[in-house]
């Protein structure tokens, strides 16, 4: 006998996985917060490793 049961196209499953997500009722909800902090880390450190700095140079003697 055949399955009588249909699932819902590929792009409704995706969109209800990503909604499940954001949501918080799936067990990749509990990633998100770790891997935002982690992504702005290192775009943080990528800005300040690409920066220069253009502070003048400190003296080495006080002027008399």
């Amino acid at each position: 006998m055949a399955d009588t049961t249909t699932r819902p196209p590929l792009y409704q499953q995706t969109i209800t996985l990503t909604l499940d997500i954001l949501n918080g009722r799936h067990f990749l909800s509990k990633l998100i917060p770790p891997a935002l902090l982690l992504l702005d880390t290192l775009l943080c450190a990528a800005v300040i490793w690409k920066v220069p700095c253009m502070s003048p140079p400190l003296p080495t003697h006080p002027p008399h």
